[in-house]
This record gives C-alpha cells, structure tokens and sequence, in this order.
C-alpha cells in the first residue's frame, strides 16, 4: 500500500472514530414520559340472602356476576326458585341480593334477582338502626346474616314473648348466636319506653 493510501486510510479512520464518540457523548434528546400505572379494579362487597346454601357478605371481583354471588354463597338450596333468578345480571358494589323459595314473591327492591339487571341494595347504616321492635320481614331481612326465615323467626318470637328489651335479647331467638349477634349489633337498636336504646 502507497504512502498516500496509509494517510488517507489513517483520516478516515480518525474521523470515524470521532464521530463515534461525539455521537456516544451527546445527551439524549427530548424528556422521558412517565406512564400512569392502572390500578386494578376495586373487589365488590355484595351481600346475598334467601335460598343460598350459605347467606352472608362476600367479597368478589370486580365485573361479577350474580352467579358468582351464588357459587360464593355455596350455591342454591334444593327450595330456590331458579326461574326468577336472573344469574347474568351483573353486580355493584354495596348489593344485597335476595334468592327466592319455590313460591315467594320476589321483594319489590329486589327486581335484579328476575328479569331487571339492576339490583337495588337495602342500606344498612350505624346512624339510622333498624328497630327489632317494629321492623318488618324486609327490613329484618337486609341484616347480615339474617334471611327471610331468621327474620320471621325474630316476628314470631316478638309476637309470642313481646317486645325486646335490648337488643341482647335477640340471642334468644332460636338461630342467632353471638357470631350473628356480633355481625348485625351495630345496625340495630330497640325502642322501650319511647326511648331508644344506646347501642354497644
């Protein structure tokens, strides 16, 4: 190779090189975007009554169905009415859905359960309790743990026995222990004397 050759070989190689370095060394252009990260979905709390094989509050995930409401509560007794049941209706957060027997009329607030796939939740609230006293089946029944039967099971022992004094007396209902008791004291209260009682 000529003199010239080697010389010019030599530049270029140079000059690539410190192309190279000047690109390498060059701060990146334009600002970093930061991508919010999604937050999964809240679980639906849904409260279910009626002919289930296990009433009570679940926890399900978000864009349940009421099926799911009824494989949570271990599914429907050999009673439930399967064709007033609408099992695609889908849930929110905060529902009570009622299950009716072979032969009960669905509750008036509880069209979801039928053809209708909303369902409208009975409130329950610390500030505003249920009087055992004078509540009806309906309102019995939106307590935890509760159900159509326990809440006419709670009439006819009031009926029988008189009004409740305090509301520890609804442990003598046959059926409501202290884990019932427990779940639903917050929710009620009784009316003796026109006062009504302070709750625990």
């Amino acid at each position: 190779m000529k003199n010239w050759q080697l010389i010019l070989l030599s530049v270029f190689t140079t000059l690539a090189a410190s192309a190279l370095i000047l690109l390498i060394s060059q701060e990146p252009r334009g600002n970093f975007i930061l991508l919010p990260t999604r937050q999964p979905p809240s679980p639906l709390s849904v409260y279910i009554t009626g002919a289930v094989n296990q009433v009570g509050l679940y926890e399900l995930p978000s864009g349940s169905r009421v099926n799911d409401a009824v494989l949570a509560a271990k599914g429907l007794r050999s009673n439930a009415n399967p064709a007033m049941i609408n099992l695609a209706a889908p849930l929110t957060d905060g529902q009570h859905i009622h299950i009716p027997i072979i032969g009960e009329s669905p509750l008036p607030d509880e069209s979801a359960v039928t053809s209708n796939p909303q369902i409208t939740a009975i409130p329950l609230s610390k500030d505003d309790p249920i009087n055992i006293n004078t509540a009806g089946i309906d309102e019995l029944d939106s307590l935890p743990g509760i159900g159509a039967t326990r809440a006419q099971d709670i009439i006819n022992y009031r009926d029988v026995h008189g009004a409740f004094q305090t509301i520890d007396d609804l442990m003598n209902v046959p059926g409501i222990g202290e884990t019932i008791f427990n779940s639903i004291k917050d929710y009620i209260t009784v009316t003796v004397n026109d006062n009504k009682e302070s709750i625990p």
